[in-house]
C-alpha cells in the first residue's frame, strides 16, 4: 500500500477534529443592565477563534444599537457596542434583548452554515407601579438534618412596596400531615431591589419520603404562592433490578439498576450477582445524589445447566450492601428476542463512533479508487 494510502486514516482524524474543534468565541457571554430613560451606555467584547470573523447586532433592541468595529472581517480583536436606550414608554417592560453576534467568514466571504455566536445583552424594563417576582429554592435532602429554604423576589415595579414578608408551611405528601410552619419579618423593597427569606427546615425525627413544601410571599396590595416537593432520603442505596435472562455456553452483558436514595454521593458502587455457582462482579461506579445508573458487567455461562435459578444481586457501597432476589432464567433465547436491562452505549460515546465510522468511509473510498 503507497504511503498516501497508509496516511488515509489519520487525514481523516485530523479533518474530522478540525471541524468539530474550530468554533467563534464571543467575552462577555452575557450582560444584563437596568433600564434608564435615554441612557447611553458601551460595552467592549472580545471576539475570536477563527481567522476572519464578521461582527453584528440582533434583536429586539438592535435598532438602538450601533458596532464600532474597524477591523471587520479579520482575526480575534475587541470590538465596541453603543446601546442608545429609548425614552420612557417606549419599550415593552419586562426583559429586553440585544443580541452581539460573531460569525466566522469562508474563504470566500460567504458566513452562512460555519460557526456563529451571540451574547445577551439583557436590559429591564421595569412595570409600572407594584410588580413583584417570587422564587422559591431548595434542594432534596437527607432525615434528621437541616434543608436550607429560600424565598427569593425582586421589585421589577416602578413602586416601592412595603409590608413584604414571606411564609412556609411543610406537610407529610401522603398524609397532608402539618409538618412545620415558619414565618419572617416584613420589609420594604424599592425599585430594582430585592430580598432573600431564608429558613432552616430540620428534619430531625423525620421519616423517608417526600414531603409538601408550600411558600407565601405576600405584601401591600396582593400576594404570591409558590409549591414544591421536597424529597428526603438517608444514606443508602435501593437495587431496582437486575436482568433476568441468560444464554448459555456464551458471554452475556447484564445490569443491575440501582438508585441512591439520599443527597449523599456514593463512591465505587459494585455489583455481584451468582448463577450456577460462579459468581462475577460488575464494574465499579460513582452515583449522584438521588440518581438511578445501571452497574453493568458480563457473565460467561460456560458449563452451567440451562434451567432456572434463584439469584441474589448484591450490590456493595460505603461499607454496606443492599440485596435483591429473584429468579432468572438461563435458555436459549428466540429469534427476535433480547436480554432485560440491556447494557447502552454511553452518550460520550457517540464522537468516537462517528470517527470511527467516518475513518472507515475514507478507507473504503480510497481502496476503491486504487482498485478502480
Amino acid at each position: 500500500m503507497s504511503m498516501r494510502y497508509r496516511l488515509a486514516p489519520a487525514l481523516a482524524l485530523v479533518l474530522l477534529f478540525a471541524a468539530v474543534g474550530s468554533a467563534v468565541s464571543i467575552q462577555p457571554a452575557k450582560i444584563e443592565m437596568a433600564f434608564a430613560p435615554g441612557q447611553t451606555t458601551q460595552f467592549s467584547f472580545y471576539i475570536g477563534g477563527a481567522d476572519k470573523i464578521a461582527s453584528y447586532v440582533d434583536g429586539e433592541l438592535a435598532k438602538y444599537a450601533t458596532i464600532f468595529d474597524p477591523f471587520n472581517g479579520t482575526g480575534p480583536r475587541h470590538i465596541s457596542i453603543t446601546l442608545r436606550l429609548p425614552e420612557e414608554g417606549v419599550l415593552e417592560p419586562g426583559r429586553r434583548t440585544l443580541l452581539v453576534g460573531a460569525a466566522e467568514i469562508a474563504e470566500f466571504g460567504e458566513i452562512g452554515g460555519l460557526a456563529r455566536i451571540q451574547a445577551p445583552v439583557y436590559v429591564e424594563v421595569p412595570y409600572p407601579g407594584i410588580f413583584l417576582t417570587m422564587d422559591l429554592a431548595y434542594a432534596d435532602g437527607d432525615i434528621n438534618s437541616i434543608i436550607p429554604i429560600t424565598i427569593s423576589t425582586t421589585n421589577k415595579g416602578t413602586l416601592e412596596v412595603g409590608g413584604v414578608k414571606a411564609s412556609l408551611d411543610i406537610y407529610e405528601n401522603a398524609t397532608s400531615n402539618k409538618m412545620l410552619s415558619l414565618n419572617s419579618t416584613s420589609r420594604s423593597i424599592s425599585p430594582r431591589g430585592g430580598a432573600n427569606f431564608k429558613f432552616n427546615v430540620d428534619t430531625t425525627g423525620w421519616a423517608l419520603g417526600a414531603y409538601r413544601v408550600r411558600s407565601l410571599l405576600s405584601y401591600e396590595g396582593g400576594e404570591k404562592e409558590r409549591d414544591g416537593l421536597l424529597r428526603l432520603g438517608t444514606l443508602g442505596l435501593k437495587i431496582v433490578d437486575f436482568t433476568a435472562s441468560f444464554e448459555p455456553d456464551t458471554i452475556n452483558a447484564f445490569a443491575i439498576e440501582v438508585e441512591n436514595i439520599g443527597s449523599i454521593p456514593l463512591q465505587d458502587v459494585y455489583g455481584e450477582i451468582s448463577i450456577g455457582g460462579k459468581a462475577v462482579r460488575t464494574t465499579p461506579q460513582n452515583i449522584p445524589g438521588w440518581h438511578k445508573v445501571n452497574l453493568t458487567g458480563y457473565f460467561d455461562t460456560t458449563g452451567i445447566a440451562e434451567g432456572k435459578y434463584t439469584t441474589t444481586a448484591t450490590v456493595y457501597y460505603a461499607d454496606k450492601f443492599a440485596q435483591l432476589t429473584k429468579d432468572v432464567s438461563l435458555a436459549r433465547l428466540q429469534q427476535g428476542a433480547s436480554q432485560e436491562l440491556p447494557v447502552a452505549i454511553p452518550a460520550d460515546s457517540s464522537l468516537i463512533i462517528a470517527a470511527l465510522l467516518i475513518i472507515i468511509g475514507v478507507i473504503f473510498l480510497l481502496l476503491r479508487r486504487r482498485n478502480g
